[in-house]
C-alpha cells in the first residue's frame, strides 16, 4: 500500500516448455528434476521482472525491466540471453 492505495511495485513472469497435460515446471526445467521437452527434445525457459518506482504520493515515476532466457535445441546446443539481478 502506498498513500493508502494498492500499487504494483514488482511483477515477475516465468514461462517454460510444458506438454498438453500441463506437466513441467520452471524450477524443474532449471535443475532437471521435472524437465518436459518438445518431441524433438528441445526446451526453453524465460523470466522477466518489471519493477515500478513510485513517489510518496503513489504516482509512477519510473519502470525498469529485466529478462533472461535459456533454450536447448534438443541436440545439445544452448542459447541464452539476458540476466536477472
Amino acid at each position: 500500500m502506498i498513500a493508502g492505495a494498492p500499487r504494483l511495485v514488482e511483477s515477475v513472469t516465468q514461462s517454460h516448455t510444458s506438454d498438453a497435460a500441463g506437466n513441467g515446471g520452471f524450477e524443474g526445467t532449471i535443475d532437471g528434476s521435472n524437465r518436459v521437452t518438445n518431441r524433438d527434445g528441445s526446451f526453453s525457459i524465460q523470466i522477466s521482472k518489471i519493477t515500478n518506482d513510485v513517489n510518496n504520493g503513489g504516482r509512477l515515476v519510473a519502470s525498469h525491466g529485466q529478462s533472461a532466457s535459456l533454450s536447448n535445441d534438443g541436440i545439445g546446443n544452448w542459447t541464452g540471453s539476458g540476466k536477472i539481478i
